[in-house]
């Protein structure tokens, strides 16, 4: 008894020295920071006249803006609750790539610089779990609101490969289209965060659970994202 007593007594002494503001309060924290997005099963194929053979181009991470502010409300000694409002820019990026278009002449076309961009208008409402002194865990759930379909552009430049190795360069053209997205995008937000001095580092990784397009498109992409921000804790 004497130890689960002593056990009893120092689990309440952790809670207590682990308690950041006192329960009942709120805060406001703006937040800016970085999002680094792809999408899911994401991916685009390249076939050349020359060729039966399908090149695939997975999609990559990409960085964008996001910006915003958290509600923070204190529930218990060692547990708040917020609920924020933020804009994320997501979508992906692909690696560059060379077509063979005809084998007679040698010629290619090079797709460059292919970027798709999504716009969201984020909440997410997030339970932060103090497992340390300003140290916390953080999850909960995140719904998206597209703010318009996605953007897709890229480069394309056909070119011949000469037998020297030199290449001859055709004029650039520049390809943009729209791409219906859904619009709501739900995650679950997963990460941890450090406050000092009313300074908080935010670190979160958020698993997509919608499809991002809308069908035909829809080959059940879905977004997922690391989130980096830095904010500051404004008492009221």
């Amino acid at each position: 008894m004497k130890k689960i007593f002593l056990a009893a007594c120092l689990f309440v002494t952790t809670l207590s020295a682990n308690a950041q503001r006192e329960v009942g309060t709120f805060s406001i924290i703006p937040r800016l920071g970085v999002d680094i997005a792809n999408l899911s099963n994401e991916a685009i194929y390249y076939s050349g006249n020359a060729a039966s053979i399908v090149d695939e181009n997975k999609g990559k991470y990409k960085a964008g803006l996001r910006a915003g502010v958290d509600f923070d409300y204190q529930l218990l000694p060692q547990v708040s609750v917020s609920a924020g409002v933020f804009y994320s820019q997501r979508g992906c990026r692909y690696s560059d790539n060379e077509i063979l278009i005809s084998d007679k002449d040698n010629r290619y076309s090079g797709i460059n610089d292919w970027n798709t961009d999504l716009q969201y208008l984020d909440v997410p409402i997030v339970a932060n779990v103090y497992l340390a002194k300003n140290l916390a865990f953080k999850a909960g759930v995140q719904f998206g609101f597209s703010l318009g379909d996605g953007n897709v552009e890229y480069t394309e430049t056909e070119f011949v490969k000469k037998e020297d190795g030199s290449k001859e360069y055709a004029e650039s053209q520049k390809h943009k289209f729209d791409v219906a997205t859904n619009k709501l995008d739900i995650a679950i937000p997963v990460g941890f965060s450090y406050e000092y001095d009313n300074v908080i580092l935010d670190a979160r990784y958020n698993f997509g659970l919608c499809d991002t397009f809308k069908k035909p498109l829809s080959q059940g992409q879905k977004n997922k994202s690391f989130t980096v921000t830095v904010g500051y804790r404004f008492a009221l």
